[in-house]
């Protein structure tokens, strides 16, 4: 890791001393580019020597900054040049193998609990413990089944290992060594035992609920593994103590003349006593170290970088793996007109504890490094690259760009090219290179500016967009006059011109929202709180489109709140919100999509706005139904109608209210079938989605089936002449219920793909929805297989919801449970049901905790646990009450999210 100040704005990637997790045989690495540092020709012939010591790979080079803050750049190097993950194997050899790794696994669970049984040390009866436990997860709920071959293999290597080197051993007359060995193993397994159980239990939650465990993680575990493992090796111990005593005594290779000093290295500093909110920053370069891979901090003086390095070397994880090895390396206080290259590595040798004797200090440093894996910060190791008997030094990043931005090339641009740098300062995302003289018309000859500032290194290009780095970005906005009004308005015009001209449907438009969306979102901030007046539609057509195309959070929300109110903002405010509201639904974040619903409707009715304050009523009805609170949807409904808004509701509108309270009083069985739906039945609007809803009722009911079906059938033919696609898809649902309540299975699946059919490409969410539902189906139907594959091809489109939906777990996670109940893989089942309960908690779902909770009940009940079973159901049975709904009533209206009639334990507990 190395700590730096930027110098010249163009030094991306000037010389750096790299020695991050020193591995055997590893060297220092090192990236030249001198001539853009003025190093004299002495500097030359040494670096010229060191690059024939280790020339680096293009791997090497730093990428674009991989974590930007703030005035803090940190880049990644690399030892890996080619990817781990690039060839993939073909489906059908992939499950080849995944059956492979599962007879694997049940060998080496059936051998490790054997061995667990004969070692004679209480700790390693532990550790093979956990091991059976990480292979168990393995086998019954990680997919990528296939990718842990290698821990299975390091896994049956510690058992063997433990077997061996504890045999005949004893608590009491454990040699240190092996008690060392044990200790740092034990560590290791616990935190791969922790992490695996997290997975399973809360981890799905993380990258979209999944239960694949990505692979980079799991090549972390088997080093984590390697380099513990080679602590039982007494050969390999004794080897390298060998080894080291070699080196000290100057025995071997480069080091002939090293002597280590008879004290131990110095400690690095501690963790910094004033240190706060950087603890994801912190975990994330721990990640990478562990992972063996080069950083560099690169930012302004005093903002933190030594710090944070510090918090790095004391975090527990690098601690476990590098123990004394690492090193905290510091060149503040030298004088960098007199430093040179022996003062440079006689300081770094200081800081190993080794006394350098001869001419080749790289070579005994080196040396010294390969014994282990060690960990090297280097702090303000920059200062070397100042050093130069020239007065001409570049002595001050502000000195320094102010030279670049008065060299003869960007001179010769004149104000345009400072006017092309505030604008890139000013866009989150850097200037978009294919739109930048249609952002920019008012600059000529902008993508020929944007060439020479690469040139200059003061921007650099990723893909197709123009970047700067976060310390030139704050020079820029701190030092250049701020973006003038035709810029400005300039882009103001095409952002908001594109937000007009983007629709539902995708188009041309709808690209340039996704590929620039942070810098449209930005600009209607700013604008926000400069011309409010003119932004208030563009904010909400904005919001529309990230909610049909990216739906994501938004750093709008507290400009929209922060908006203040007076009779000309109400409305214009109160619309933002209510947008605000439906992006929120989408992304399932209803407390916050209650909280805007709220707020915009005591806007609209402070400005008398009725029709608005009734669509924000029916959006918290909404939301409580959705959250299974039908008392309050209800309660919500209610009171609005005895409200002296109700008065000023036009009929349409009046009709929309009682669909929505009707819609939750069919699941609180509070009014009979007969009369739901039917004040709104006669609506222009509302008239044919309520005639549906009134026959699918009586079907929930208990009405006459066939009757419902004629019924039905008939709207269907109605609604192909006057209704639309959401008309069709309910009927169509109603249908399938109808179908499956009959034991028509085949029929069921028939219409849910019709509905596929009908929505793909155009409604994901339902597509799910449906692909999962036939999955149920299947599995009524006794093709577990087929079930099972329809869950995975569902799971399979969730990346579209990575943002969007969390619900879309809910329904794929518990349609699995069912499925494995239904198959009778209770433990399988248990464990979807538990994972989708967590879920439900996160969300504040409680339809779906009552379905799961009455299914771990129905587990419990077969497997003839019934103090369990009643336990569970009794929970069931407090939820119903709280959701106003009747308990034998709790699936009636979602016949395909009941259980079938074999797991009767919830009846018998409701018939006491």
């Amino acid at each position: 890791m190395q700590v730096n100040e930027p110098r010249h704005p163009g030094t991306r990637h000037h010389v750096r001393w790299e020695a991050p997790n020193m591995v055997p045989g590893a060297a220092l690495s090192y990236s030249p580019a001198a001539s853009s540092l003025g190093v004299d020709a002495s500097d030359h012939r040494w670096l010229d020597e060191l690059a024939e010591l280790d020339k680096p790979g293009a791997h090497l080079l730093p990428a674009a900054p991989i974590i930007e803050e703030e005035g803090l750049v940190v880049t990644e190097f690399s030892d890996e040049e080619n990817d781990p993950n690039a060839k993939q194997s073909s489906s059908e050899a992939k499950n080849e193998q995944d059956d492979i790794v599962i007879q694997s696994l049940g060998v080496a669970i059936s051998a490790i609990n054997a061995t667990k049984d004969l070692v004679p040390i209480d700790l390693a009866k532990g550790i093979l413990g956990m091991v059976a436990n990480i292979l168990t997860i393995a086998q019954l709920v990680i997919k990528n089944k296939s990718d842990f071959q290698a821990i299975v293999d390091k896994c049956e290597t510690i058992r063997e290992i433990l077997e061996r080197s504890t045999k005949d051993a004893t608590d009491d007359d454990l040699p240190g060594y092996l008690r060392h060995a044990l200790s740092q193993l034990n560590i290791s397994v616990n935190r791969i035992n922790s992490e695996v159980s997290t997975k399973k239990e809360q981890g799905f939650f993380k990258r979209l609920f999944s239960v694949t465990i990505n692979r980079d993680h799991i090549s972390g575990w088997e080093k984590d593994l390697d380099h513990v493992l080679v602590l039982f090796n007494t050969g390999a111990i004794a080897g390298m103590a060998i080894r080291f005593e070699k080196l000290a005594l100057g025995l071997e290779g480069n080091a002939a003349s090293i002597n280590v000093s008879k004290y131990r290295s110095k400690e690095p500093p501690s963790r910094p006593s004033m240190f706060y909110g950087r603890d994801d920053l912190v975990a994330e370069l721990t990640d990478l170290i562990v992972n063996d891979k080069h950083i560099a901090l690169i930012g302004p003086g005093g903002m933190g970088k030594s710090s944070l390095a510090k918090a790095i070397l004391n975090e527990t994880l690098v601690w476990e793996i590098f123990a004394y090895r690492r090193y905290f390396v510091t060149y503040d206080g030298l004088d960098p007109s007199t430093i040179m290259f022996d003062a440079f590595m006689t300081r770094f040798a200081g800081v190993l504890s080794i006394e350098l004797a001869g001419t080749d200090s790289l070579g005994q440093i080196s040396s010294f490094l390969r014994v282990a894996s060690a960990l090297i910060v280097l702090d303000n190791a920059e200062t070397f690259e100042e050093a130069s008997a020239s007065s001409g030094k570049l002595q001050s990043f502000s000195f320094t760009m102010q030279l670049s931005l008065h060299s003869p090339s960007v001179h010769r641009l004149g104000e345009d090219a400072h006017l092309a740098l505030v604008v890139i300062a000013f866009l989150p995302q850097g200037l978009n290179g294919k739109l930048a003289s249609d952002l920019l018309p008012s600059i000529p000859q902008v993508g020929a500016i944007c060439d020479v500032l690469c040139r200059q290194s003061l921007v650099y290009r990723q893909d197709n967009t123009i970047k700067m780095l976060a310390p030139i970005r704050h020079f820029v906005r701190d030092s250049l006059p701020p973006l003038n009004s035709p810029c400005l308005q300039d882009i103001h015009t095409f952002y908001y011109r594109t937000v007009r001209q983007c629709s539902t449907a995708r188009n041309n438009y709808t690209d340039i929202i996704i590929s620039d969306h942070l810098n449209i979102e930005h600009v209607i901030a700013f604008d926000l709180a400069r011309i409010p007046e003119e932004t208030y539609h563009a904010c909400q057509q904005f919001l529309r489109c990230l909610e049909s195309h990216l739906p994501r959070p938004t750093t709008l929300a507290p400009a929209i709140f922060n908006i203040i109110e007076n009779s000309s903002t109400w409305v214009p405010k109160a619309n933002c919100l209510q947008q605000l509201a439906w992006l929120y639904f989408t992304l399932s974040q209803l407390p916050e999509r209650m909280k805007a619903c709220k707020a915009a409707q005591a806007l609209y009715l402070a400005a008398s706005d009725h029709k608005n304050v009734a669509e924000c009523v029916a959006q918290c009805a909404d939301t409580y139904r959705s959250q299974g609170r039908f008392l309050q949807s209800q309660q919500v409904v209610e009171d609005f109608q005895n409200s002296a808004s109700w008065d000023f509701l036009s009929e349409s509108m009046e009709a929309q209210s009682w669909h929505f309270l009707d819609v939750t009083r069919m699941f609180t069985f509070t009014a009979s079938g007969d009369d739901l739906f039917v004040k709104s039945s006669e609506d222009r609007t509302w008239g044919l989605q309520s005639k549906v809803l009134h026959w699918r009722v009586k079907l929930y009911y208990g009405g006459d089936i066939v009757q419902v079906k004629t019924h039905l059938d008939n709207l269907f033919l109605q609604s192909q002449q006057i209704g639309n696609i959401s008309d069709h898809r309910d009927i169509l649902e109603g249908l399938v219920d109808v179908a499956f309540c009959e034991g028509r299975l085949s029929d069921a699946m028939d219409i849910l793909q019709k509905l596929v059919d009908m929505l793909e490409g155009q409604d994901p969410h339902n597509v799910l929805w449906y692909t999962v539902w036939k999955g149920v189906v299947a599995s009524k139907q006794g093709n577990h297989v087929l079930a099972r594959e329809l869950v995975h091809q569902a799971s399979g489109s969730l990346e579209v919801f990575a943002l969007r939906n969390a619900r879309t777990f809910l329904q794929r996670s518990y349609a699995s449970a069912r499925i494995e109940l239904t198959a009778g893989e209770f433990d399988k089942a248990e464990s979807h049901f538990n994972a989708t309960i967590e879920s439900c908690d996160m969300q504040d779902n409680l339809t779906y905790k009552a379905y799961s909770l009455r299914g771990l009940g129905e587990v419990a009940f077969a497997r003839g646990d019934f103090a369990v079973a009643a336990q569970r159901f009794s929970e069931t049975r407090s939820l119903c009450i709280e959701m106003g709904v009747p308990p034998r009533n709790l699936h009636s209206c979602v016949p395909l999210n009941a259980f079938p009639d074999k797991f009767a334990g919830w009846a018998s507990f409701l018939e006491g």
